[in-house]
């Protein structure tokens, strides 16, 4: 992550530029803040215009960094805001005692706006193996992070032809981001050499993904046990995943995820027009 500051009489502006995957991305922006608030500013706005490929990680690492700041009793808002980050902040607000404390610096200048509440509503059979598919796609990438924000643009033009509802779009985009990021970086330790697939396919009622990676693969039961604390670092991307699709399993071995989205059809209104829909702080509202 890369930081520039500048200060100004009446506000210093910070320039994010990179990725924000855990606390060691945002440790030099938490440095740089508490510096200007040793000088005496007291009012910040991050331009977030070049923030690359974001884990909820490093989301809850960044919430932190701008609590401290308010602690002090200064302002900070959150300028240019990137439609990926907007999809996290609006998947991580579905997260009980996490949401609040995100929207609480958010521009209303440069509003973050997500999907209308998610649809919750748990179809009575869900069964990917049984329904055949209507489109298909397969994703592979390397493991980097570039690729895995080349592999969710991927995954967006899949989603696009499907003509999918806002709201399925957004929760299958996080979570698929997600776990793509966990196979990138644990299952396959960053190793560029070795490959992440994703299989996505579709009918007119289902959206399927199954994500592998060449990893060795880890403990799914001890994970899932996990998810009673989704605001544990290592426990929200799972939790996330959890909260978004309709069904999330895994192979033996633990180096294949599997998850499963029911849809809808956009309606009309939503064709051409902005696909979000309602601020954070009205969005997402996912039991938990």
């Amino acid at each position: 992550m890369e930081i520039l500051t500048q200060n100004a009489a009446e506000e210093c502006v910070i320039t994010l530029a990179g990725n924000m995957l855990d606390q060691h991305d945002i440790a030099e922006l938490q440095q740089a803040l508490e510096c200007c608030l040793d000088q005496g500013q007291r009012v910040f706005r991050l331009d977030m215009a070049n923030v690359g490929t974001v884990e909820a990680t490093g989301i809850k690492a960044f919430v932190s960094a701008l609590d401290k700041v308010r602690e002090r009793n200064a302002s900070i808002s959150l300028a240019a805001v990137p439609e990926h980050l907007e999809d996290l902040i609006a998947a991580v607000n579905a997260v009980r005692r996490f949401g609040e404390a995100v929207t609480a610096f958010i521009d209303t200048d440069d509003t973050v706006t997500a999907p209308d509440a998610l649809s919750t509503v748990q179809p009575a059979q869900l069964s990917g193996d049984t329904v055949s598919c209507t489109s298909s796609t397969t994703i592979e990438i390397t493991s980097t992070d570039a690729q895995i924000a080349e592999g969710a643009r991927k995954l967006e033009a899949f989603l696009e032809q499907l003509d999918v509802d806002s709201c399925t779009a957004f929760a299958v985009r996080v979570a698929f981001t997600e776990a793509v990021g966990n196979a990138v970086r644990h299952g396959n330790k960053a190793d560029p050499s070795k490959c992440v697939v994703a299989r996505c396919s579709a009918n007119d009622k289902l959206i399927k993904l199954s994500i592998s990676d060449e990893g060795c693969g880890f403990d799914c039961a001890g994970a899932m046990q996990s998810l009673v604390d989704p605001v544990r670092d290592r426990s929200r991307g799972l939790h996330l995943m959890n909260s978004l699709m309709d069904e999330v399993s895994y192979n033996e071995a633990g180096n294949v995820v599997s998850m499963i989205k029911s849809r809808t059809v956009a309606p009309p209104e939503e064709h051409g027009g902005n696909k979000h829909g309602e601020i954070v702080e009205q969005a997402c509202e996912v039991a938990v």
